[in-house]
């Protein structure tokens, strides 16, 4: 199971940061299971957006690089800011509403797109529309 709240590091159950390291949630057929599950603050990758025209809604997702599931979305004003686990490797997408999405240094996919290493200390990538 995945989980995510604003301004928190999204993660699996057993607060991992993969999908293939999460702990297994067994749920009984007609029975109720209950999982309490700590979000921790992550570390910071932020950055700016930069855009030639009027600013649209948009979004910057990170997913992770090796299995290609959502790690994390942010909303973006001027800049965005998300909050990742120290050790994943993520890819950085920016979604904008009146332009195809821009991978990390311009790649052509995901396959392309440069991962980021997340560490403990803030990690700044920008994207320039």
């Amino acid at each position: 199971m995945q989980f995510a709240a604003a301004g928190l590091a999204t993660v699996w159950s057993g607060g991992a940061g993969a999908r293939q390291q999460a702990r297994t949630v067994r749920v009984r057929a007609g029975r109720t299971a209950t999982l309490d599950q700590a979000l921790p603050a992550g570390t910071l990758v932020s950055g700016a957006v930069r855009v030639d025209e009027l600013l649209t809604y948009a979004q910057v997702l990170a997913f992770d690089a090796t299995t290609g599931d959502l790690a994390g979305v942010a909303d973006v004003g001027t800049g965005y800011a998300l909050r990742l686990l120290p050790g994943q490797r993520v890819r950085l997408r920016c979604d904008c509403a009146y332009a195809p999405p821009v991978w990390h240094r311009h790649a052509a996919d995901f396959d392309a797109a440069t991962p980021v290493r997340v560490r403990r200390a803030p990690v700044v990538v920008d994207f320039d529309l």
